[in-house]
C-alpha cells in the first residue's frame, strides 16, 4: 500500500501531489534516512519517505552534495572570512534541502543511474518534468534561480547566472535573466543533474548572503537593524565556543532560503540571534516540540508558519541520521554507518567540477570549462598534500573522518582555482546585451540629487526606482517609461522619446544606450553607443559614497582627508571645503557652521 501526498516545505508551496512513496509501516532501522517528517516525530506519520543508503545511487548523491557543500563553505570563507558557522551543518545543508524539497526515494529516483556516467538525472523523467516546469527551481526548489536578488533594480543584486562558474552549464544568458525570459521558460536539464544540481544550490545559497547584505544596506529594510546586529554576533570568534549559538548561521540562512527575507520566521530567528538567550538557543534545534511549543521556546510571537519553523530542524534531523547520531530521544530508532573511499570522492569531484566554468581572460566574456585533467590533478595533489591515499576510507559517523573529507575537498577546490587563475565566486554583472530585447539606461556620475523612474510593461508596473549617480537600469524593449522626474525637473517626455527611438531602431551590431543627466533644473538626455559596466570598487567604510542616499542628518563621512557632517537629506552632492564655507549640505566637522555634534 502506498500513500499519495508528499509533505514538503517549499517557499511557494508543494506541487508534488500524487507521487507514490513508502508507508510509515515500512520504516527501517538501519541503512536509511527517514525524511518528510514533522515534529514531534513518530513512526506512524503518514508523510514520511525513505532514502536507502549504501547503494551507488545514494552514495553518489551524498558525495555530490558534500562536494557542493564544501564549495559553499569555501566561497563563504573567501568572501566572508569573519562568519562563524558549524561546518558539519553548513556543508551538508544542501543534502537536507534536496531530501525535504523533492526527495530521493525509489518512486521518483532515476532507475537508469550509472555511477560511471558524468551526466545523468537525479530523478526519473516524469518527476524531472514536474521539477523543471516554468516557475519551479528543480529538485532543490530554488524557485527564484532565474532572478536577481533581492530585486532586479537594486545595485549589487545578483542572480545565479551572474556567477561565472555555473553560467556555461546552465546555458541561458544574463539578458535572459534580466528580461524575465528565463522565468517564463522551462528550467535547464542541468538543474536536475546528479553532479551539477547540487552546485547550483550551493551558488544560490551563497548568493543569499549577498541578497541579505544588499537589503540591509538600505535604512528602509524592515530587518536592517536586526540583521546588522546578528551579523556582528555571527562574526564573533567566541561564537564557536557555544555549540548551540554556532547553529545560528545555518538556521538563519536556511530560513532566508525557505521563508524569505521579509518573513515573520526570519524576524523570529534574527531576534534569537540578537538576544543570544541560552534557553532559546538550546531549543532552536529541539525535535520534540510541537509547532506552537517550539515558537514559544524560541520567543517567537508568530502564531502561523509551522512549515517554515520546521524546515531548518528537518534538514538537521536528516543529517543527524546520516551521521549516525542517536535519535531515540526524538522518537527515531535508526543506526547508520556510511563509509566512502577517497577514490570515490575523486570520481564524483571530477564529474562535478568539470561542469564549472571560468573566464580565462578577464577582459573577454568567453567562458571555458574546467578540464577533467585539471580536476583530477587538483584532487590527487590534495591527496598528496594531506598524505591521504585513494584507498583510504572515511566513515561519516566519525567526526575526525568528516573533517578530513571537508579539508580534502576544500584543498582540492583551492587547487583548481590556482590552476585556472580564477576564484569560483567570480561574477559578471552584465553580459553581452541584445538591443532588440532590452534597452539600457545610465545616469551620469555627476548628476545633482536624484530622479524617480517608473516604467511598466503590458499595463503592469515593473520599475519604481530612484536614479542616483551611476545608476544602470535595463528595461525590456516592449516596456514604456511612465515617469522620470523630480520636484525640480521633469524628464519624462525626453526619456519617452529616446526610448521609443531605440526600441524602433535597435541594431544588434551597434547597441546603444540612453544617457541621463540633470543639472540646474534642466534635462540632458542623449543616445550614445553602449558601454558595458565597469566594475566600481566598493567605497571604504566611512568614506563619502556618491551613490548613497544620506537621509538622516549628521552622518559623518571622510572625503579627501576631511571629515564632514550632512546637515540634511542629500545624495550625490560632493563634500568640499568650498561648499562647507557657503552653507552647503556638507559641513566640515567641528566648524562653527556645523550644526551636528561631533
Amino acid at each position: 500500500m502506498k500513500k499519495n501526498i508528499i509533505a514538503c516545505a517549499v517557499s511557494m508551496g508543494c506541487l508534488f501531489a500524487n507521487v507514490p512513496t513508502t508507508l510509515a509501516a515500512d520504516t527501517p532501522t538501519s541503512d536509511a534516512i527517514i525524511y518528510h517528517v514533522t515534529f514531534p516525530y513518530s513512526n506512524d506519520q503518514t508523510t514520511i519517505d525513505t532514502l536507502g543508503l549504501n547503494t551507488q545511487y545514494a552514495s553518489s548523491a551524498i558525495m555530490s552534495n558534500i562536494i557542493a557543500g564544501v564549495m559553499y563553505t569555501h566561497m563563504i570563507k573567501k568572501q566572508y572570512p569573519e562568519l562563524q558557522f558549524n561546518e558539519d551543518d553548513m556543508t551538508t545543508t544542501l543534502l537536507g534541502q534536496l531530501l525535504q524539497e523533492s526527495g530521493l526515494h525509489e518512486a521518483i529516483m532515476n532507475t537508469d543511474f550509472s555511477p560511471n556516467q558524468a551526466t545523468q538525472a537525479i530523478h526519473n523523467p516524469d518527476f524531472k518534468k514536474i521539477l523543471l516546469s516554468a516557475g519551479q527551481g528543480g529538485p532543490y526548489q530554488i524557485n527564484d534561480y532565474s532572478k536577481r536578488l533581492p530585486d532586479a533594480n537594486s545595485p549589487g543584486s545578483l542572480g545565479l547566472i551572474n556567477y561565472d562558474a555555473v553560467r556555461k552549464t546552465l546555458n541561458y544568458t544574463i539578458t535572459d535573466q534580466d528580461s524575465g525570459k528565463q522565468t517564463s521558460s522551462l528550467g535547464p536539464d542541468a538543474l536536475d543533474d546528479m553532479y551539477f544540481a547540487p552546485m547550483t544550490a550551493a551558488f544560490y545559497r551563497f548568493n543569499d548572503i549577498n541578497r541579505m547584505k544588499q537589503l540591509a544596506s538600505n535604512d528602509w529594510y524592515v530587518n536592517k537593524e536586526a540583521w546588522d546586529t546578528c551579523w556582528t554576533n555571527l562574526s564573533d570568534p567566541l561564537l564557536a565556543e557555544d555549540p548551540n549559538a554556532l547553529r545560528l548561521t545555518d538556521f538563519i540562512l536556511n530560513v532566508v532560503y525557505n521563508a524569505g527575507s521579509y518573513s515573520a520566521p526570519l524576524q523570529s530567528y534574527l531576534n534569537v540571534c540578537v538576544k543570544k538567550d541560552p534557553a532559546q538557543l538550546a531549543n532552536m534545534n529541539n525535535y520534540n516540540l510541537s509547532p506552537q511549543d517550539y515558537r514559544d521556546a524560541i520567543g517567537s510571537p508568530d502564531t502561523t508558519g509551522d512549515t517554515y519553523y520546521r524546515y531548518p530542524r528537518q534538514v538537521s534531523f536528516y543529517i543527524d541520521q546520516l551521521f549516525g547520531v542517536n535519535l531515540e530521544d526524538a522518537g527515531l530508532n535508526i543506526n547508520n554507518q556510511v563509509s566512502l573511499l577517497a577514490g570515490q570522492f575523486n570520481r564524483v569531484f571530477a564529474f562535478a567540477v568539470t561542469k564549472l566554468s571560468y573566464k580565462p581572460s578577464k577582459d573577454k566574456e568567453e567562458l571555458t570549462f574546467v578540464t577533467a585533467s585539471q580536476a583530477d590533478k587538483a584532487f590527487k595533489d590534495a591527496l598528496a598534500q594531506l598524505d591521504i591515499k585513494s584507498t583510504d576510507s572515511f566513515t561519516l559517523s566519525n567526526d575526525s573522518d568528516r573533517k578530513a573529507i571537508y579539508q580534502l575537498l576544500d584543498v582540492a577546490i583551492g587547487n583548481v582555482e590556482k590552476t585556472i587563475g580564477s576564484d569560483f565566486n567570480a561574477v559578471t554583472d552584465k553580459g553581452p546585451i541584445d538591443p532588440t530585447s532590452e534597452i539600457q539606461i545610465y545616469t551620469d556620475a555627476k548628476i545633482e540629487g536624484q530622479m524617480f523612474l517608473s516604467a511598466s510593461k503590458a499595463g503592469a508596473n515593473i520599475v519604481n526606482n530612484w536614479m542616483t549617480p551611476n545608476t544602470h537600469i535595463s528595461l525590456p524593449v516592449d516596456a514604456s517609461i511612465d515617469q522620470m522626474k523630480d520636484s525640480g525637473v521633469d524628464c519624462t517626455a525626453q526619456a519617452q522619446s529616446a526610448f521609443a527611438k531605440l526600441a524602433s531602431e535597435a541594431d544588434p551590431e551597434h547597441p546603444q544606450q540612453i544617457n541621463v543627466n540633470f543639472q540646474n533644473n534642466s534635462c540632458m538626455i542623449s543616445i550614445g553607443d553602449y558601454t558595458p559596466d565597469v566594475p566600481v570598487p566598493p567605497v571604504p567604510e566611512g568614506e563619502w559614497d556618491p551613490a548613497k542616499i544620506y537621509d538622516k542628518p549628521c552622518e559623518k563621512v571622510l572625503h579627501n582627508g576631511l571629515s564632514y557632517h550632512n546637515q540634511w537629506y542629500t545624495t550625490g552632492e560632493e563634500p568640499t571645503p568650498e561648499a562647507s564655507a557657503n552653507w552647503g549640505v556638507w559641513r566640515i566637522v567641528g566648524k562653527d557652521d556645523d550644526m551636528c555634534k561631533s
